[in-house]
């Protein structure tokens, strides 16, 4: 049975979460550059587009702009919370990620699960453990802790914080999801190189 949160965090007429419904949430966020701007209503409108086993479901988003900096919002699926092992679990993998951001040769899941640390901590989590893995090398998404993994109506891990895709440089990185965007695939599978899809 999926727990959901019993309090939201505090939220602003521009920050924060609300509970739309009982299945929907709405996050609201400020961005202060046209070109990050862009580069987050990409990976809104791709998400969108293509459903994806490890990204909460997004319904529709909202951009506003106020003088010099943008404000926004997008609803997305209702997630459950997971358990204090799950996320610890989470922020031990992503406290090492983040340390290693600028080597690219260990970032990559041989290199994170062959820690002691985390791999006696994966033996207790094998579902998580798979998620986590595939998420680490897709290459595509860089910000992990444990309020960015929740679990999607079908008790499946999935990420919810589409900010975290956004990697620096933006002009070089921006291109990849305006490219998956153009992308019309000949069938269901809507691979595009390497570092195509999120979905297992």
């Amino acid at each position: 049975m999926i727990k959901y949160a019993t309090k939201l965090p505090q939220s602003t007429d521009d920050w924060g979460i609300t509970l739309i419904n009982n299945n929907l949430i709405r996050k609201k966020a400020i961005c202060h550059t046209k070109d990050v701007m862009e580069y987050i209503e990409y990976i809104l409108k791709y998400f969108i587009k293509n459903r994806d086993k490890l990204v909460v479901p997004i319904y529709n988003y909202k951009i506003f702009k106020h003088d010099k900096i943008y404000s926004y919002s997008y609803d997305m699926m209702r997630c459950g919370i997971l358990t204090k092992s799950e996320r610890n679990f989470i922020d031990s993998v992503g406290a090492l990620l983040h340390s290693n951001y600028d080597s690219n040769e260990n970032f990559d899941s041989k290199f994170i699960f062959s820690n002691k640390n985390i791999f006696e901590k994966s033996e207790q989590h094998p579902e998580l453990t798979t998620f986590l893995k595939t998420v680490i090398d897709q290459n595509l998404y860089y910000d992990y802790h444990s309020g960015n993994i929740m679990l999607n109506e079908d008790g499946q891990y999935v990420l919810i914080d589409l900010e975290g895709f956004i990697r620096y440089p933006i002009k070089d990185n921006k291109q990849i999801w305006l490219t998956k965007l153009k992308y019309k695939p000949k069938s269901k599978s809507n691979l595009i190189g390497k570092n195509a899809s999120l979905s297992y």
